[in-house]
């Protein structure tokens, strides 16, 4: 076994050269063995290295995942409503729906977007 780099995640299996090791229970056919890798490690502690963090999302991406929560909710909240539907509600429900698609829709003008937004809810 030569191994150029490996890190331990936090749930105790490895990344060894870019492969996920998993215990031979779970990936029999897998290329290491979680004790192999320990004893390698183990006589050759310059191929352990931390795990990497990731970056930080970008401004674009939490913009994108605040407009996928918004559209979820949307979805699930306004667009269920149908012609028929719309029609049997009364006025004021009417108006509560109305508001929160309008809440909903102006998330994005929330002047902490994208970093937090807080997230309306049907009155």
């Amino acid at each position: 076994m030569d191994i150029a780099k490996a890190y331990k995640r936090k749930d105790g299996t490895y990344v060894v050269d870019g492969y996920h090791v998993c215990p031979k229970y779970i990936d029999p056919h897998g290329k290491y063995d979680i004790a192999e890798v320990e004893a390698y490690l183990a006589e050759h502690p310059e191929a352990l290295i931390p795990e990497p963090v990731p970056p930080p999302p970008t401004e674009a991406e939490l913009a994108s995942s605040i407009r996928s929560q918004r559209d979820a909710l949307m979805r699930a909240n306004v667009d269920c409503y149908n012609a028929a539907r719309w029609e049997t509600m009364a006025e004021a429900d009417r108006d509560k729906v109305r508001a929160y698609r309008q809440a909903l829709l102006d998330v994005t003008d929330q002047g902490t977007f994208p970093e937090s937004v807080e997230w309306p809810v049907m009155g």
